[in-house]
């Protein structure tokens, strides 16, 4: 299987609860581009990939099936002050 176009060796899926509010915080607090985005039927979200710099994530909705799982990751961003007061608004936290 060869990696498709924007994808690397490694590409991080994450399965979390708020899928929606995560997908938000990668695009206007990390600077991502939405690239797709695939629904299920109840209005969860299946997959979105998401283009952070020159890597994508992949995202989906934490399920009884498919719970959410725990993970570390580093991600270096251009603006850490501004990433942090997007998770703030995004999350409600400070």
């Amino acid at each position: 299987m060869s990696i498709p176009p924007g994808f690397n060796t490694v590409t991080p899926y994450f399965v979390v609860t708020d899928a929606g509010s995560f997908v938000h915080f990668l695009v206007q607090g990390l600077g991502g581009t939405e690239t797709c985005r695939t629904m299920w039927p109840n209005s969860l979200i299946r997959n979105v990939q998401v283009k952070l710099g020159t890597s994508t994530v992949m995202v989906n909705e934490a399920t009884e099936r498919y719970t959410s799982m725990a993970a570390a990751y580093y991600l270096y961003v251009e603006n850490t002050d501004a990433s942090i007061a997007t998770r703030a608004q995004t999350w409600g936290d400070a």
